[in-house]
């Protein structure tokens, strides 16, 4: 809820790209680290950056599909962050004699592949500051007219 706001300020692409690479540098700490700690220090800070995207990427899609498809939206904009973490764990409570160590380069690859995809073939949906700068305009106006308001009201008061 902290970091979703940026994209008001800097478009969206920015940062889910800057997001999803800290996702998968926690990602990546889980594939180097031999403790179990390290490992749900890694996934818990992963969960906090692969939550952005959720919430970015959450309203626009809605606008995309029609109001008796709203919940393909949220599917689509869930899919690879619910099922990465959950293929994770699942997984890895199921193949002990494996390691931990080839889900995280599973999850690390797809997901670093899948950003590189995006970063390519998509422009930004809102420009920096086009959000923002639409609602100017009609503070701007209400600025002016509380000023001649305030301006008239102190010829009636003297």
């Amino acid at each position: 809820m902290l970091f979703a706001p940026l994209s008001e300020f800097f478009g969206q692409k920015k940062p889910l790209r800057f997001y999803h690479g800290r996702y998968i540098a926690w990602n990546t700490l889980c594939l180097v680290g031999k403790s179990s700690g390290t490992i749900v220090d890694g996934r818990c800070l992963s969960g906090f950056d692969e939550i952005v995207s959720i919430l970015i990427l959450g309203a626009p899609m809605v606008d995309i599909f029609k109001a008796d498809q709203r919940g393909r939206s949220y599917a689509i904009v869930t899919f690879a962050t619910v099922l990465s973490s959950h293929w994770t764990f699942d997984r890895g409570r199921n193949s002990k004699a494996a390691g931990w160590q080839w889900l995280f380069l599973a999850v690390s690859t797809f997901d670093s592949v899948l950003i590189t995809l995006y970063a390519i073939l998509t422009d930004a949906p809102c420009s920096p500051g086009t959000n923002l700068g639409r609602y100017l305009p009609s503070l701007s106006n209400v600025s002016r007219t509380l000023r001649r308001i305030s301006s008239s009201s102190k010829d009636v008061i003297a």
